[in-house]
């Protein structure tokens, strides 16, 4: 018999930042309505990634071994002990899949992490800044996320002993010394000319070659991450990013981000060639949207 799983609720939260000798601990609570009938024919899968986009299935790690349904039960959890929280820029995301055995249909869940969920007011401003970089100031472009951790070393350039790559323009990890060292491009809209206001107030000095942006709540990005123009291809890194706020939620990013210049190894990363058609036809398809 099928099973109908319905998610009431999904918390992540940081009880133990980690220390030398004290494991990190992140813990993952779920709650979902009662599952009648043989529940121990649905199990659960904790499942961690460092990009929020769960379609990259490289990226993508079952962190526990399969945890069944119990009859009756409705409140489920895990603690997370193997991931690394010492850097401030290291941000993991989580998802709850549920599966039926009877019916090989799988539940999911949102994609979370620690921050809070954003109020009302500030899902308003999201949503104004996204309608505004989509249609009006917005430049489409590709972001690449750099994997921090985790996946294997070059086998090209890397050397155990001074923990890092010794080849600026190496073509297998582009000098992070990890192979597939991006995740999936993600589309986004960056603005490129920000109100000077707005960056005075955040300090956001720039030097030759660099450029002020900024971008809605999503994604969540950190320095050396790389924005790729869909259309002209050009490309950029982040320097500096400032996340905008209270202390729990972030609905908007400025950056300082620089011009990578044609000669850099990072011009030889490649977009699939797939995702680039996707995201041409999207642009294509926003031009016959009503915006009202």
């Amino acid at each position: 018999m099928a099973h109908r799983i319905d998610f009431n609720q999904f918390d992540v939260m940081v009880m133990q930042i980690g220390s030398p000798g004290v494991p990190p601990q992140v813990l993952i609570t779920w709650t979902v309505e009662t599952i009648r009938g043989t529940a121990h024919d649905v199990e659960f899968h904790v499942e961690r990634s460092q990009t929020p986009d769960f379609t990259d299935i490289d990226a993508i790690e079952e962190i526990s071994t399969p945890i069944s349904a119990v009859v009756g039960q409705t409140v489920y959890e895990y603690l997370d002990i193997t991931l690394n929280l010492q850097s401030f820029w290291r941000r993991w995301y989580y998802r709850i899949s549920a599966v039926d055995a009877d019916s090989s249909k799988t539940t999911v869940t949102d994609v979370k992490t620690w921050e809070s969920d954003p109020k009302v007011f500030e899902l308003e401003i999201i949503a104004r800044h996204d309608w505004l970089l989509r249609y009006e100031t917005g430049t489409p472009c590709f972001a690449l996320v750099e994997r921090t951790s985790g996946g294997d070393h070059c086998q090209v350039c890397y050397n155990e002993s001074l923990g890092r790559s010794t080849i600026s323009q190496c073509q297998v990890c582009f000098g992070t010394g990890r192979e597939r060292p991006f995740y999936k491009p993600i589309l986004s809209f960056i603005d490129f000319n920000p109100p000077e206001k707005l960056t005075s107030s955040q300090q956001m000095e720039i030097q030759m070659g660099q450029t002020n942006v900024w971008w809605s709540a999503f994604p969540q990005l950190k320095p050396r991450d790389i924005f790729v123009e869909v259309l002209s291809g050009k490309r950029w890194r982040i320097v500096k990013v400032v996340p905008i706020g209270d202390v729990r939620t972030s609905i908007q990013h400025f950056a300082t981000i620089e011009e990578i210049k044609p000669r850099d190894i990072e011009y030889k990363i490649s977009i699939p060639a797939d995702i680039q058609r996707t995201a041409v036809n999207n642009l294509e398809d926003m031009k016959n949207e009503r915006r009202f």
